[in-house]
């Protein structure tokens, strides 16, 4: 993996207030990392995943529902988090990945 930006996100939009969405940003190193006051660090377990791409803002929804149907169909279990992984850091370019991780 490259210094992509993330984001975990912790609950449904369409379900949960704007004000109450709970939500983590981020961006992955991988080399050793020295925590700061402004800079804490993370792990994310590794582990299995389903994960869908997508190119546009107005995808995301779409791509979300087509993870979610592919995992109901699959009955997969999975995390209550999803993450985005994003791999143009140039704001005019949508280049995102959703990442929902298995629970064996």
């Amino acid at each position: 993996m490259g210094p992509y930006g993330l984001g975990i996100f912790y609950d449904d939009p369409e379900l949960v207030p704007e004000n109450k969405l709970r939500s983590e940003i981020g961006i992955m190193v991988t080399a050793p990392f020295k925590e700061t006051e402004m800079y804490k660090f993370k792990k994310i377990p590794a582990g299995k995943a389903v994960s869908v791409r997508y190119t546009s803002m107005q995808d995301i929804y779409p791509a979300y529902n087509a993870l979610a149907k592919f995992i109901d169909e699959k009955k997969l279990k999975t995390e209550e988090y999803s993450i985005e992984i994003y791999y143009s850091s140039d704001p005019n370019i949508v280049d995102a990945e959703i990442l929902m991780m298995i629970i064996d």
